[in-house]
């Protein structure tokens, strides 16, 4: 992972949430019983934000995701704001893939890169039915996608 990250980057900060980012997807698929919000929690915790207590807030209605993204996190794409913001969100919508990529989206600023990352924690959480039906539905080259899936499953599972 470091070797790849640095061929493009020197950044010790960079490399500490890289690190961070594949020991929570390598439990995520190592333990299927993992859970992903205490795991985001605590992460973002280890990291200095405070996610656990910023979504009780979020959940009692004393602040709302935008108040977090774009208030309390920067929503640029600086790695100490957009990755504690990945976090948050996999934490405030653990069990919903579709709400907390709509939230990321609605977030706006780099909402795609955390897109990305916010995907790959809460697929490796739930699992391919998390997706929405018809998402997978409408894509142009599915049945590729689909094969491709199948061909990295193979060899990595």
């Amino acid at each position: 992972l470091l070797t790849q990250l640095r061929l493009t980057h020197r950044s010790q900060k960079l490399e500490r949430y890289a690190l961070a980012l594949g020991e929570l997807l390598v439990r995520l698929f190592q333990d299927s019983a993992a859970q992903i919000r205490p795991l985001a929690c605590g992460l973002a915790e280890r990291l200095g934000f405070p996610a656990a207590a910023v979504i009780e807030q979020v959940e009692r209605g004393h602040r709302s995701d935008l108040a977090v993204i774009g208030g309390l996190l920067s929503p640029a794409c600086y790695i100490d704001q957009s990755f504690p913001a990945v976090l948050y969100l996999a934490a405030r919508y653990p069990d919903d893939l579709e709400a907390a990529l709509i939230a990321n989206t609605n977030a706006g600023g780099d909402n795609c890169h955390r897109g990305a990352v916010l995907g790959a924690l809460l697929g490796a959480a739930l699992g391919y039915g998390a997706i929405p039906k018809r998402w997978i539905d409408g894509l142009r080259a599915r049945a590729e996608l689909e094969a491709e899936i199948e061909t990295f499953i193979a060899r990595f599972a």
